[in-house]
């Protein structure tokens, strides 16, 4: 009789175990969810982590090919290896949080520099707007970071983007 009255309870908890989700996933969501997008990935509510204010992508302007993809705290692709005496053109495309495109001008305006940790006379720098001319002076390796200033405040703060320079 005792094995009995276990029966009914071992089938209901095997029941719930092979209907309950699997658990969090790294992004915090059930293995069951699906993303749509690489942009879903990084939809987190925790703005102290992630720097999720803006996504800034670098392209290149003569065929829109995308070279890198700045969204919360990193990086996805790079820029392309130059040597001494090249020039890159790279346009610079950026979207609020909810994916509205902002043209640089106006209140918002685009700052790329290269770190205060990187070597100087490496490359030069000249920003044109929605584009930035990059131009190789050196052997070496640099770190590109990019600033979106509101009236004249940064906003956004890009995590550091590598660049190599050959001979």
């Amino acid at each position: 009789m005792h094995t009995l009255n276990r029966l009914p309870r071992f089938a209901a908890l095997l029941l719930l175990a092979l209907f309950l989700p699997v658990g969090p996933t790294a992004c915090g969501e059930s293995a069951e969810s699906e993303h749509e997008d690489h942009h879903d990935d990084h939809d987190h509510d925790d703005h102290d982590d992630h720097n999720d204010d803006f996504d800034v992508m670098l392209f290149d302007t003569t065929n829109d090919e995308v070279y890198a993809d700045a969204h919360g705290d990193h990086w996805d692709g790079a820029l392309p290896e130059l040597y001494v005496g090249d020039e890159l053109e790279v346009g610079v495309s950026i979207a609020d949080a909810e994916g509205n495109p902002i043209e640089p001008g106006g209140d918002y305006t685009l700052q790329v520099s290269v770190t205060e940790a990187s070597p100087e006379g490496i490359v030069a720098i000249a920003l044109h707007g929605d584009h930035v001319d990059i131009e190789a002076l050196a052997p070496g390796e640099v770190a590109l970071i990019v600033e979106i200033l509101h009236d004249g405040e940064v906003e956004f703060t890009s995590p550091e983007l590598a660049l190599s320079i050959g001979e």
